[in-house]
This record gives C-alpha cells, structure tokens and sequence, in this order.
C-alpha cells in the first residue's frame, strides 16, 4: 500500500474543511454581520436597518441578558463541579 505524500495529505482535508466552514464558521460570520442590524420581519420578507454598536449598548440596560448572564454562570460551575466529583469519584 502506497502512503501519501504531503500534499495529497492536504488535498484530502479539502472536503472536511469545505464542510466545516459551510456548516460552522459561515453561519458564525452571518451572525456576527447581522447583529449590527436591526431585523424586522414584515410582510413576510426581513427588513435590515443599520444600527451599528446600538444592539450591544442596549445589552447592558437588557434584564433578560442579565438573567441569561447569572443562569448560565451558575450552570456552568454547577455542571462543573458535578462532573468533577463524579470523575473523581469513579477515579
């Protein structure tokens, strides 16, 4: 069996990163564009307004984002230390 040298090593990776990117980082890049934006949807069709830093401003007067903020801090250190002790526990 013939092994590959290194550029037909890099040719093979090509599929895998063409689908890595549709599928993670475009949607990401999309994401990041459109929240400069203010979306409405109407009429069915969605309507883009420029706001610039304006979404990320409003984020610190946002009580729905603080909550998020303090929920997802203490699941995180929950789920941590959960993991943690029976890891060490199995350990």
């Amino acid at each position: 069996m013939r092994h590959l040298n290194s550029v037909e090593k890099r040719i093979a990776l090509v599929p895998a990163l063409a689908v890595f990117v549709l599928l993670a980082l475009l949607p990401v890049v999309n994401l990041f564009i459109t929240s400069f934006y203010d979306v409405s949807w109407t009429s069915g069709a969605k309507e883009l307004q420029w706001v610039g830093l304006g979404n990320y401003a409003a984020i610190g007067d946002d009580p729905l984002f603080k909550a998020g903020l303090v929920n997802t801090t203490i699941l995180v250190f929950v789920a941590t230390t959960v993991q943690v002790v029976i890891g060490l526990g199995l350990a």
